[in-house]
């Protein structure tokens, strides 16, 4: 009867280390399944987005000039007929990405600053883009586009330079 004892308090303890064990495992692959998925939300919300209704080459160019003209150095240029990505730094070191596509009627604008964005930033670097296309003529106004109204002038953008 003692041996039987001994036999079910060892099948016992190893039972509860093996229940400890794999629950902690998965306490901790949730915890990390989270922290990925946090992450996740706050890349996707980083994104502007906003839609033109001119060509992407013309597009292209204000978004060019408006990086340029802000003071950013540009560190990376690539087009091909329908799409196009400009990689520059603003003076503070943070990354400035714009990817345009081409959507037949629209041209395409997503922009981000940094890893999780910088909403204030990417709407100031909107507005100058605004600024460059604003005495452009077109068949409407911006399609989609979350920054103020196009301005005449391109306003200052605030701890960019």
């Amino acid at each position: 009867m003692a041996h039987n004892s001994r036999r079910f308090r060892t099948c016992l303890l190893l039972g509860v280390l093996l229940v400890a064990a794999t629950s902690s495992g998965c306490v901790l692959a949730m915890a990390g399944a989270a922290a990925a998925g946090a992450g996740g939300v706050a890349y996707a919300r980083g994104d502007m987005d906003a839609s033109y209704p001119y060509p992407i080459d013309v597009v292209w160019a204000a978004s060019a000039n408006a990086l340029a003209e802000a003071g950013m150095a540009i560190s990376h240029q690539s087009r091909d007929g329908i799409s196009g990505r400009i990689e520059a730094y603003t003076a503070a070191g943070d990354r400035v990405k714009i990817v345009l596509v081409d959507q037949g009627s629209v041209t395409a604008l997503n922009l981000r600053v940094n890893t999780f964005g910088n909403k204030p930033l990417s709407a100031g670097i909107l507005q100058h883009i605004n600024g460059h296309l604003a005495g452009i003529e077109t068949s409407g106004p911006p399609i989609g586009s979350q920054p103020a109204a196009l301005s005449s002038r391109p306003p200052s953008l605030p701890g960019a330079w």
